[in-house]
């Protein structure tokens, strides 16, 4: 379910929106470690201008690659209405997202299920307990003797 919500959700984004390309308007900075793995996944936010469907030119933040220098081209993915967000995900962030689901829902459900048992055994245990003390104290006095 999670899967095929996902993958129509991201059908209607790219039917609503398109790629445009934007100029980056200052500088970014570059990451700490050149060329390491963290340094092709991370990405800086920028200001950047584009001319949206509509043929209105305006600026929006979008997060970029490390190190760009102002003027450099980069691709945005844009709505319906113009706004610069966020790409649709691709397949593979799909399927991560479903399999992420299906294993909460596995854990998830029997924990659930664990805490209401534990729960409702322990209102049991106080109520067999509280009638065990009324019916101590009833008879208590034939069973112990006072000095």
């Amino acid at each position: 379910a999670v899967y095929e919500g996902t993958t129509d959700s991201a059908r209607a984004r790219l039917e609503g929106g398109e790629h445009t390309t934007a100029v980056v308007l200052r500088h970014v900075p570059r990451h700490p470690e050149p060329g390491s793995e963290e340094e092709r996944e991370t990405r800086y936010p920028a200001a950047v201008r584009y001319t949206a469907a509509d043929g209105s030119v305006r600026t929006a933040t979008t997060e970029v690659e490390p190190g760009l220098a102002a003027g450099e081209r980069v691709r945005v993915w844009t709505d319906a209405s113009g706004e610069v967000v966020k790409p649709p995900p691709g397949e593979k962030e799909i399927r991560s997202r479903a399999v992420g689901a299906g294993i909460s829902a596995g854990v998830g459900v029997p924990l659930l299920a664990w805490l209401v048992y534990a729960a409702g055994a322990g209102v049991v245990r106080r109520r067999r307990m509280e009638a065990w003390a009324c019916e101590w104290e009833r008879v208590a006095v034939r069973w112990t003797s006072r000095p």
